[in-house]
């Protein structure tokens, strides 16, 4: 049988408080990102490990934010 129409209304409810929950940036790795930045991923991660490029460190993995390194890429760009 289908759902009764509190059981849908509840289920409407779950799906209204998840989709309003801010989602976790999707991060990639460095030859992602590397290619986004028209980069070589050695320049990408030399410049992450002194700190120069935003990253987060996952133990031994640095992964990269994509709209982290737009905004970034954007503060650099000439005018």
């Amino acid at each position: 049988m289908g759902m009764t129409h509190d059981e849908l209304e509840r289920l409407a409810e779950l799906v209204a408080a998840r989709l309003s929950e801010p989602s976790a940036p999707r991060l990639v790795n460095a030859e992602t990102a590397a290619k986004m930045l028209d980069v070589p991923p050695s320049w990408l991660m030399s410049e992450a490990r002194k700190g120069r490029v935003p990253h987060v460190k996952l133990g031994k993995y640095r992964r990269f934010d994509p709209s982290a390194l737009a905004e970034w890429a954007r503060e650099r760009a000439s005018r």
